[in-house]
């Protein structure tokens, strides 16, 4: 898994495609790198932050205001990763579909032509 998002984090890169997919690239980052310190991981430490110190005063999770409790809850449960994944899945599956699918789709070559005799079929 590790390999897959680090090849869509250098495609993302390649691509200019960043700021489109910024959660995407978060947990890409993330996997490669623990110890984050850019302006998305910042965003998502904020929000934890701010959660952790409501939760250490002993309120619950469903007790945080809504949008904090949303946001993370979509950031812990890889809603934005799934939602941002599938969308860069769908924007590229053409690229991808096709460079995958080229030689697969090749009809293989006999491994012995038409009527030649094989070893075992000499005996």
């Amino acid at each position: 898994m590790s390999y897959f998002l680090i090849e869509i984090r250098k495609f993302l890169e390649q691509q200019g495609l960043k700021e489109d997919l910024e959660y995407l690239k978060f947990y890409c980052d993330w996997i490669a790198h623990p110890g984050l310190a850019g302006p998305m991981a910042q965003k998502v430490l904020k929000q934890f932050d701010g959660a952790n110190i409501r939760m250490k005063t002993g309120i619950d999770m469903d007790q945080l205001p809504r949008g904090l409790q949303q946001e993370i809850e979509k950031l812990s449960k890889f809603g934005y990763f799934e939602k941002e994944l599938s969308e860069f899945l769908e924007r590229n599956r053409h690229y991808y579909g096709e460079k995958a699918r080229g030689p697969a789709r090749r009809k293989r070559a006999p491994a012995y032509p038409q009527g030649a005799a094989t070893a075992h079929s000499r005996s």
